[in-house]
């Protein structure tokens, strides 16, 4: 359905933490005295049709979008909104599809030593134990989606072992030693899974 799409990857407690947050938000809806206070989500009452999305291009944009796809995958809007029934089950299944082929929810564990990595600790790992590092979270993606990769990795905190800050990755600075150095282990993990 949704061909030469990018395949987006999140941890699982990440996509657990806005599956909460989408909870958090029907609650404040429920809550009339709280309502206004969720000034950052001004379409709460709106459900996105089919069209709406396919205009905006959700499906290719889904790092953007997937917080509002999961608020909606998480309510009963049959209960939520007041709109033709129709158009609401187009929408659920459009949703369903689009998480479904485009987001790949990665194990905790293979994300957690990488997300508690520290600079220091960083500098004094060996190639090998890098790789090793990097394996489990590597082996979710084919071998042309470094760039993907790359993306879904954001910033982690062994990043600072090259003077890579939280600000520059917020400033879209690139570090090509980062760069360079993750295409390494990236193109001898992905040649060894060739090789499997």
């Amino acid at each position: 359905m949704f061909d030469e799409m990018e395949i987006v990857r999140v941890s699982k407690s990440e996509y657990n933490s806005m599956g909460t947050r989408a909870k958090e938000i029907k609650k404040y809806i429920d809550d009339a005295n709280k309502v206004k206070e969720l000034m950052k989500f001004t379409d709460i009452n709106n459900f996105p049709t089919v069209k709406e999305m396919q205009c905006h291009n959700v499906a290719n944009n889904l790092r953007k979008y997937l917080p509002f796809l999961v608020y909606y995958k998480n309510q009963n809007m049959q209960e939520l909104f007041v709109f033709d029934e129709t158009e609401l089950q187009k929408s659920q299944e459009y949703i369903e599809n689009i998480l479904a082929e485009c987001l790949d929810v990665v194990d905790d564990e293979d994300m957690e030593t990488i997300n508690t990595m520290t600079a220091g600790i960083w500098k004094n790992t060996s190639y090998e134990q890098k790789c090793k590092l990097f394996a489990p979270l590597i082996a979710y993606y084919g071998w042309n989606e470094f760039e993907t990769f790359i993306k879904d990795l954001g910033w982690k905190k062994f990043m600072e072992a090259y003077d890579y800050t939280q600000k520059k990755y917020k400033n879209g600075v690139d570090c090509q030693a980062l760069r360079n150095d993750l295409a390494k282990i990236w193109n001898q993990l992905q040649n060894l899974q060739v090789a499997q």
